[in-house]
């Protein structure tokens, strides 16, 4: 069994930064292979040469001795670390009555049902430089499609690969990648490489996102207003629809319904081109 200790050197979470986020970055930092730094924060087990044991419920919550652990070897505090899991989010934006919260089993439907990305995420790259590669956990939510801070729509897609960025692909809920060193303001989409044997490698797409130049919106400030107020119920404001106040659950409800109908009604019709 693993004998903790404090780590000498870690990062804190940045605002509003996503839990697997934050620990890609201590690892960077570290020059650490994720797996390395995931068994000394008590979230995984090894025995010599192998590790054996990795978080199932990765980024959406912790149990009680995985949260304790975290907190007794980096110093952060627990509401601090609470704040970066997607389970924050429970209540609000979607209902984990049916997750097992031990093992994360049922959240893969849950976020197909309440459109979650289990995997992946969106990302504002001008904040991904400014930042130096944190992944905000409200962008593992379709509600946000916009940086208010600098006026962009949120990138959705690596130009490079064509997938969306931080996809674990077959890991599911697990760390993506976990025997290579992070790095965090690049793609790191898990891709799919030659055979190996009787199994498959996986590498990391490694397109650098921050920086590139995404669509502005500095002329269209409706939409930013939107986000804005999206934004502030995803934080916990309730909610007011034609002047009555819902709940946050009910709001995300039917926008959802409201989203799916403009998609089913709403195709544009491309007349074919006039010969004259």
């Amino acid at each position: 069994m693993t004998v903790l200790r404090v780590l000498p050197i870690c990062l804190s979470p940045g605002e509003g930064e996503a839990f697997a986020s934050w620990v890609d970055r201590a690892a960077a930092d570290l020059a650490l292979p994720l797996s390395t730094l995931l068994v000394a924060m008590g979230l995984a087990e090894e025995r010599p040469g192998e590790v054996i044991s990795m978080p199932r419920a990765y980024g959406v919550t912790l149990t009680a001795s995985e949260l304790a652990a975290v907190c007794a070897t980096t110093g952060c505090p627990p509401e601090r670390i609470a704040s970066t899991l997607l389970a924050h989010y429970g209540g609000r934006v979607f209902d984990l009555a049916d997750v097992d919260l031990a093992t994360g089993r049922g959240f893969s439907h849950l976020a197909v049902r309440h459109w979650v990305y289990a995997s992946g995420s969106s990302f504002c790259s001008d904040c991904l430089v400014e930042s130096g590669g944190v992944w905000r956990l409200a962008w593992k939510l379709p509600w946000s499609f916009a940086c208010t801070r600098h006026a962009r729509l949120l990138g959705g897609l690596c130009p490079a690969c064509g997938q969306r960025p931080r996809d674990k692909r077959r890991t599911k809920l697990g760390p993506q990648l976990p025997a290579s060193v992070p790095t965090p303001t690049s793609c790191s989409t898990s891709l799919r490489q030659s055979p190996v044997r009787d199994g498959r490698t996986f590498a990391r797409c490694g397109f650098q996102l921050g920086g590139i130049e995404l669509p502005s919106l500095a002329n269209f400030q409706r939409l930013l207003s939107s986000q804005t107020e999206i934004d502030a119920v995803m934080a916990g404001r309730q909610p007011t629809v034609a002047g009555l106040p819902v709940s946050p659950l009910a709001f995300f409800g039917d926008l959802r319904a409201l989203v799916y109908l403009m998609l089913q009604v709403g195709r544009v019709e491309v007349s074919p081109p006039v010969e004259y």
